[in-house]
């Protein structure tokens, strides 16, 4: 992103560097086991602005702000968001002269600047600074949008997805519900805050110039059902609504990546798919090319399970529990003829792939200085941009002649994948990585996974992935957006009532540790469900054909509780989703446990 020009008498300048890259650093190994580096999202909490106090002393931050010909920036709007929370804590507003003024506590903080001429972004600035002169750049983006329903009190948040941090710029809604400004190019989270709340929406920069948003106010938002009178959440009847919507691919998420009933509930739902639905094909969220040892394992191959697992490299899938189910599908596999395959379709790691076609590459005809160029992008992913056009044209053209399998035999299926994999993974180095990652990866999954159903013989298959990965919500174009656009998909949110699980400690610091989840509030889904399935141990709730008073409550978007590799704070956890248009169905566990780490699956992070 374009860095904004400040006054060298008002700013640090190491501060501009050292504290970012340091912070960035900890997140960074926080996520490693994921490689997913927008792991931590900023996510709806509450029914205000999200702007919280910090324990520093106050100052009066002052200051003014121009565009970069002199023009002052009038009714610019700064977002601050403290580095050691990482939340909005205070919103302010420029004059007619561009003069700004504000009581901020002592800190870090990054700047986020937004008018309807420019922009500027500051990454890491200290407080105390007097008169902080910001300079907006004028080469930017207009959008402009309308709010529909509830506007008064309320603003746009549009969260950059970068490899930064604190890029979250804020717009006022006015009273007819428009908004306006101009921002940097980039994909971005946009959602409301203030008297009205919205799910979350993915907006691209420059091809969308205009937004429209549906908000519901809050307090509606927070309101249970009109009455609980209990629904018919069994398994069978779950596994019965799958089989009447004859899914090709079944999405089965989890709203934590350390809960041991996530592990479980998924096998003992997978299990009752294959032996009731005809699933033959499992695909996960791990590597496409890692995962073949576990397809060998659970088809009788003189494996060891645990190596192959924490060959995976994931400390959220190294656990007792996923052994236990991988242990259960061989027994089936041994006692049938109609085996069921592993695969995985996730796209972050370059050497595997590589590995794959440099070892065949003479049968292949890979050529010595085509190999020479694969093992270095084998190395470092990145490389690719330092290839000449011609070496990059020879490498397009060498994966896309090898991206069409010779025969349905797994060694050619998996130089296939190969091909498409890595394709995929170098697409991710074109432009602004940062930026792109997240929607180029779930592209690239869901490419992969519509290729494997159509490799396997298998009338179904069943899709592990996190809650955010599965949800086909139109809004967000993840995973489950793209599958549903290609096949018949249907969707299960899996949620915990209550419990705990394991993640990351928030300062990336600690390693993998223990968090309390607490009682879902009434007016959650979780809350509502287990009220609806009158607390039973797991409710299996298919959307389709609820009751009237019900079906009415789930058509308002509602806050659910999410959880990724990195632990932030419990608010952090609230996801806003519009649960009728993000999925077929909802698993609510009423007790959750931390999985179960193997002696590999342990993270203690050692400085």
């Amino acid at each position: 992103m374009t860095q904004p020009s400040i006054d060298p008498l008002h700013l640090a300048a190491g501060s501009m560097r050292c504290d970012g890259i340091r912070r960035r650093s900890a997140m960074r190994r926080a996520a490693l086991d994921l490689l997913y580096l927008g792991a931590v999202a900023v996510l709806l909490s509450c029914n205000t602005v999200p702007i919280v106090a910090a324990q520093h002393a106050p100052f009066t931050l002052t200051g003014t702000a121009s565009y970069d010909d002199g023009t002052p920036a009038h009714d610019a709007v700064i977002a601050l968001t403290d580095l050691e929370s990482m939340k909005l804590v205070s919103v302010l507003t420029t004059n007619t002269l561009g003069f700004y003024q504000g009581v901020i506590p002592a800190g870090k903080y990054a700047f986020a600047v937004a008018s309807g001429h420019g922009f500027a972004w500051i990454e890491t600035q200290e407080v105390p600074s007097k008169n902080l002169r910001l300079t907006l750049s004028r080469s930017c983006h207009p959008l402009a949008g309308k709010v529909d329903g509830e506007a008064r009190a309320t603003r746009m948040n549009l969260e950059r997805q970068s490899l930064s941090q604190g890029d979250t710029f804020v717009a006022p809604v006015q009273e007819d519900g428009s908004f306006s400004l101009c921002l940097p190019g980039g994909q971005y989270r946009v959602f409301l805050t203030g008297m009205a709340l919205s799910v979350n929406t993915k907006l691209d920069l420059p091809t969308s110039s205009s937004l429209h948003i549906r908000s519901i106010a809050s307090h509606d938002i927070k309101q249970g059902p009109s009455k609980i009178e209990g629904v018919d959440a069994t398994l069978e009847k779950l596994v019965s609504d799958i089989i009447a919507n004859n899914p090709k691919i079944i999405g089965l998420g989890e709203a934590t990546h350390g809960t041991s009933e996530f592990f479980s509930s998924r096998g003992a739902l997978t299990l009752e798919l294959i032996r009731r639905a005809d699933v033959r094909l499992l695909l996960f969220e791990f590597d496409a090319i890692a995962s073949a040892t576990l397809d060998d394992y659970v088809n009788g191959a003189d494996v060891d399970p645990a190596k192959a697992v924490a060959d995976l490299g994931f400390w959220i899938s190294d656990t007792y529990e996923f052994l236990r189910f991988l242990s259960e599908l061989r027994e089936y596999n041994a006692a049938t003829t109609k085996k069921v395959r592993i695969w995985g379709i996730d796209l972050q790691n370059t050497t595997h792939p590589v590995d794959v076609l440099i070892g065949h590459a003479d049968q292949l005809s890979i050529s010595a200085e085509e190999q020479a160029t694969l093992k270095r992008l084998g190395k470092k992913g990145q490389d690719v941009q330092e290839l000449s056009a011609a070496q990059r044209s020879g490498i397009d053209a060498l994966l896309s002649r090898l991206r069409t399998p010779r025969s349905s035999s797994k060694q050619d299926v998996s130089i296939a994948l190969a091909a498409r994999s890595l394709a995929s993974q170098l697409d991710y180095w074109t432009g602004d990585m940062g930026t792109w990652l997240r929607k180029r990866r779930d592209i690239g999954m869901a490419s992969l996974a519509t290729f494997l159903v159509t490799q396997v013989d298998t009338p179904r298959a069943c899709l592990w992935a996190h809650d955010s990965h599965i949800s086909k919500q139109p809004s967000e174009f993840m995973l489950g957006y793209h599958l549903a656009s290609a096949v018949r998909y249907y969707s299960i949110g899996f949620y915990l009532y209550q419990g705990s699980t394991r993640a990351v400690d928030t300062a990336g610091e600690i390693g993998v540790i223990s968090y309390p989840i607490p009682v879902a509030p009434k007016y959650t889904l979780e809350g509502v469900v287990m009220d609806e399935a009158r607390m039973s141990e797991i409710a299996w709730l298919p959307l389709r054909n609820l009751p009237p008073r019900l079906r009415k409550w789930f058509e308002t978007p509602r806050f659910s509780r999410e959880l990724g590799a990195v632990y932030m704070s419990e608010d952090d956890m609230m996801t806003l989703h519009d649960n009728s248009a993000a999925f077929d169905a909802v698993v609510v566990i009423q007790t959750g446990h931390d999985s179960s780490p193997t002696p590999t699956g342990v993270r203690v992070f050692k400085h």
